[in-house]
Parts: C-alpha cells; sequence; structure tokens
C-alpha cells in the first residue's frame, strides 16, 4: 500500500497487550499524502480490536468440524431436507448411489407410490406438530437385495418456524430378521 499499488490497507493480526496476553485486531489504514515522487507522506488508520470474533469464529469452527465428524462416521444415513422434500445434506447413500447424485433431489424420488402417501403424511405431521415421527421403508438395491430402514424424523426449527426436517436413518434389516427369528422360535415352542 506504501508503494500505491493498492488503496488502503487492512490485515488481521495478532498483539501483545500491555497485559502480556494476545489479542487479535484489525488494521485498516490508509495513505492520505503522497510527495511529488509519490512516496507517502503522510497515512491515517485505525486498529479494531476483534478478538471476541475471532474466537467466535473459532468456536463455530471447532463446532461444526464436531457435527461433520460426528455425521460422517455414523453408520446411518442422517439428511436434511427443506420443506418440499428437497435433500439439501445426506452423509451416505446406499451403495448404488453417491451424496453428489442425491443432493438436490426429492426425498419422494426414492419411494415407491404406494409409500409416497406414508412419507409425506408423516412429513406434514412434523412440521403440524413439530414432534418427532417415524416411518418404514423398504429399499431394494438394482440386485434386488431387500433392507428395511426406519426413518426418525426431527423437526427444524428457525423463528419459531420448521424450515427442514431431519431424518436419521438406521438399517433395521438385521433386527428385523432376528425378532422374526425371534418370534418363529416362540412359535415352534408353543408348538403353532
Amino acid at each position: 500500500h506504501l508503494k500505491g499499488m493498492t488503496p488502503v490497507y487492512a490485515t488481521e493480526h495478532r498483539l501483545k497487550t500491555q497485559s502480556g496476553e494476545w489479542k487479535w485486531v484489525l488494521d485498516r489504514g490508509k495513505v492520505v499524502e503522497r510527495d511529488a515522487k509519490g512516496r507517502a507522506v503522510r497515512a491515517s488508520g485505525t486498529q479494531t480490536d476483534i478478538d471476541d470474533r475471532r474466537q467466535a469464529v473459532e468456536a463455530l469452527r471447532h463446532s461444526e468440524a464436531l457435527r461433520r465428524s460426528m455425521s460422517q462416521s455414523s453408520p446411518d444415513v442422517i439428511m436434511l431436507i427443506d420443506a418440499d422434500g428437497t435433500i439439501q445434506y445426506v452423509n451416505r447413500t446406499v451403495p448404488e448411489l453417491t451424496v453428489e447424485q442425491v443432493v438436490g433431489t426429492r426425498i419422494y424420488d426414492y419411494f415407491s407410490e404406494t409409500l409416497y402417501q406414508s412419507v409425506s403424511d408423516t412429513l406434514a405431521r412434523v412440521c403440524e406438530t413439530r414432534e418427532p415421527d417415524s416411518y418404514e421403508v423398504d429399499y431394494y438395491s438394482p440386485d434386488g437385495q431387500l433392507s428395511l430402514y426406519e426413518s426418525r424424523v426431527g423437526p427444524g426449527i428457525e423463528d419459531g418456524e420448521v424450515v427442514a426436517l431431519t431424518l436419521h436413518c438406521p438399517d433395521i434389516t438385521a433386527r428385523r430378521e432376528q425378532e422374526q427369528e425371534r418370534e418363529a422360535g416362540q412359535q415352534r415352542e408353543r408348538g403353532c
């Protein structure tokens, strides 16, 4: 800036205070007078304490990294959808699809017509009551393998309005198979 290559000077850096602690500051300045050869003669500027803002940004960055880590390490599918069912975020998908293919599509694109009404009713109920609810879906992979998912739906509320829905979808196939085996065993024991 002193050489005239930029109109103003602005930088964020840390300074050691008189008490010995380090604080983030924003320095802004501008050359207000130059000599005949273009050299800076007089400059004016300010120094602003931005330590609280920098700490808040760092806390937000840490919180976001923790949320992302929890979501990415979950074995379950976790989604965020908007009011019309458009998928805004998904941590993982079924093997034949990628996250990039799914984000931006509607959740209803992945259900049969028979499930559409049940899913639509559940999502509408969560939006209306602002209470969590759930539904189950059957998913058949291209090779015909059946997977069962329990989708637990919760409202995302901002300023008193439901602006999104969070879906947590564990694969319950193994649990259902165990329940069916247990029930069949109990029926055999009763002699049915």
